[in-house]
């Protein structure tokens, strides 16, 4: 049996005798048992040590004594076996580094033959090889059974290792060896009662070596999860310190608004090692660029949105004092020399509405001059690419189809990795291939290709059906804005569109609702088409634009969203422009999403 026997001596001061038999031994039990049911196992142990009364009662076999044991046990392990060990010996042997037979507080081993610990030099004397265990005059009589060790198994040699020392020897833990031959010299010759006596001693040692393996296994985990432990709180104290010396060079208030990543996680940080003068030395300057260049980039990022909501607020105002329908978005006016040389000032230099203020002012003739701008920019690329004698009505021709090359870098500016406004490249083009299409739609609707403009389409606001190739034979119904996005990315040029009538109901489906329609189908490069909300002036990729009507407009209808967005592509001028909600139509129609019927094309 395992019998816990703490052999540190005693905690010895002058008077702690008559302290102990005087104020303790008047405290009531029930006090103590209280102050000690807060207390760790290993506080337990250490506290059994200093007096004879509290050995005595921590030590003892008694009910409140084993709960203490158990439910401090219980706080730090959680229900788990103590492998035949009592209480305070199980406490003793994960807590304790001191050896349990020598009581020296060097490094030492378990064995686990005894579930104790173990110095070298009593590791040394506890094990004996074979011409020592006969030459033992306790031992001696063990020589026939160890000769035939081969079948039993408690009589076989362990490998004694001890750290460092690799060589080891087979030895034999003595203690067991001496009860073993007290046992069997105690039988004589009497050959049943060796039989019975080796047929329990093999059956006692199968089942203590079941619980030296569970033991083992359970106490590797506990010490990888103490060495954890450990190393987190190494790292803990490397870091604390690291922050207080970035604290004295002044980086505070750059460290409080950056993720804590970026040093703690840092190779250089994150290190389970004591912080020296000479790790810092070569520290200090890696940690300190990578403060610089996030304070850069946190600046850019400040000016950036501060630039973005003066600028929009300014927009939406003039649009609602001047009753303008449409001005250019923040981005290309701050594209404009004017706003150019504001923003050339110093990033640590905040941006607020007084900095503009002087421009907002004559903000009506910066949009009128750069509204002629675009005019003329834009007459340009229609004369060249139709090569004939054009007007300025000729842009409002549903026909003049322009198209933006670069989409994510225009029209979403909140990716620029830099100011968008620097180096802005060259946006739109005339699409040739969607004016053909236009043409189509405009000759199947009845009108003239030379006159029609782009609002008489909206206010006609046809249904359009594809009559081009299509996977699963399903032909697609769109509204014209669509139909002109979707016949763009034909591989082949489209076949021609038919015309559907709001009353025709022979050949075609009841609308399908928008959760049903899939528009990745007909906008096979979904991350590049984008649609604008005319209610919010929001821009999003068309897999998004359910989500945001859902989201930002919950009480939008399906009627309502199709007025209330636009594709940016079919705009008359496809720059993103900052509008006003639009009205819904006096004259009602019933409008709802994208459809298909099916049959042959």
């Amino acid at each position: 049996m395992i019998i816990f026997d703490p052999k540190l001596p005693l905690t010895g001061h002058k008077g702690q005798k008559d302290f102990s038999e005087t104020v303790l031994a008047e405290v009531p039990l029930e006090i103590f048992i209280e102050i000690f049911s807060y207390l760790d196992p290993v506080d337990l142990l250490r506290l059994a040590r200093t007096t004879r009364h509290f050995t005595k009662f921590l030590l003892s076999p008694s009910v409140d004594s084993i709960r203490l044991w158990r439910a401090a046990r219980a706080r730090i392990f959680g229900p788990v076996d103590l492998f035949g060990m009592s209480e305070p010996h199980y406490a003793d042997l994960v807590f304790e580094r001191h050896c349990n037979y020598c009581a020296s507080d060097t490094s030492s081993e378990i064995v686990w033959r005894a579930f104790k610990r173990v110095c070298r030099t009593c590791m040394l004397k506890l094990h004996v090889d074979f011409a020592a265990l006969l030459a033992n005059d306790e031992t001696a009589v063990l020589g026939q059974l160890v000769q035939n060790r081969s079948q039993l198994p408690f009589m076989e040699s362990q490998r004694v290792l001890f750290k460092a020392d690799v060589r080891g020897f087979d030895g034999y833990f003595l203690p067991d060896m001496v009860n073993y031959a007290r046992e069997y010299a105690s039988l004589g010759r009497n050959r049943q009662a060796i039989r019975r006596w080796v047929r329990k001693t093999t059956q006692d040692y199968s089942q203590h070596q079941r619980l030296v393996r569970m033991a083992r296994g359970w106490f590797f985990d506990h010490e990888e999860a103490h060495k954890a432990s450990q190393r987190r709180r190494m790292i803990e104290e490397r870091v604390l310190e690291v922050y207080e010396r970035l604290f004295l060079l002044g980086w505070q208030t750059e460290l409080d608004l950056m993720p804590t990543n970026l040093i703690e996680g840092h190779s250089l940080v994150n290190r389970p090692e004591e912080l020296t003068d000479e790790a810092w030395s070569t520290m200090e300057p890696v940690l300190v660029a990578i403060l610089q260049h996030h304070r850069e980039e946190r600046l850019v990022f400040e000016r950036f949105n501060a630039v973005r909501l003066l600028l929009t607020v300014a927009l939406k105002r003039y649009l609602i004092a001047e009753s303008a329908t449409f001005a250019p978005d923040w981005v290309t006016l701050a594209s404009i020399d004017d706003f150019k040389k504001i923003l050339s000032i110093p990033l640590n230099i905040r941006m607020t509405r007084h900095s503009f203020a002087s421009l907002i002012v004559r903000l009506p003739e910066i949009i009128s001059r750069w509204k002629s701008q675009q005019h003329a920019r834009y007459l340009g690329m229609l004369r060249q690419a139709t090569q004939t004698k054009v007007g300025d009505s000729d842009l409002y021709l549903a026909t003049s189809t322009f198209r933006c090359k670069a989409c994510q870098q225009s029209q979403c500016p909140s990716r620029a990795q830099d100011f968008p406004w620097i180096n802005p490249p060259s946006w739109i083009h005339f699409d040739s291939k969607a004016s053909d299409a236009a043409r189509s739609m405009v000759t199947v609707c009845g009108f003239d290709p030379a006159v029609a403009t782009y609002t008489q389409m909206n206010l006609l606001h046809p249904l359009l059906e594809c009559l081009g190739i299509h996977n699963a034979e399903i032909r697609p119904i769109m509204w014209w804005q669509q139909m002109l996005v979707h016949a763009t990315h034909h591989v082949e040029a489209p076949q021609g569109f038919r015309l559907v009538e709001r009353d025709d109901n022979v050949k075609t489906e009841k609308l399908e609702s928008l959760s049903e329609f899939d528009w990745q189908e007909f906008y096979r490069e979904g991350g590049k088409n984008r649609f604008k909300c005319l209610i919010c002036s929001e821009v999003c990729e068309s897999p998004m634009l359910r989500g945001h009507m859902e989201t930002i407009h919950p009480g939008c209808t399906v009627a309502e969203m199709a007025l209330g967005s636009v594709h940016i592509a079919d705009t008359s001028f496809p720059v993103l422009y900052i509008t006003l909600p639009r009205m819904v139509p006096s004259r009602r129609r019933k409008i709802s999403a994208p459809r298909r019927i099916r049959g042959s094309p």
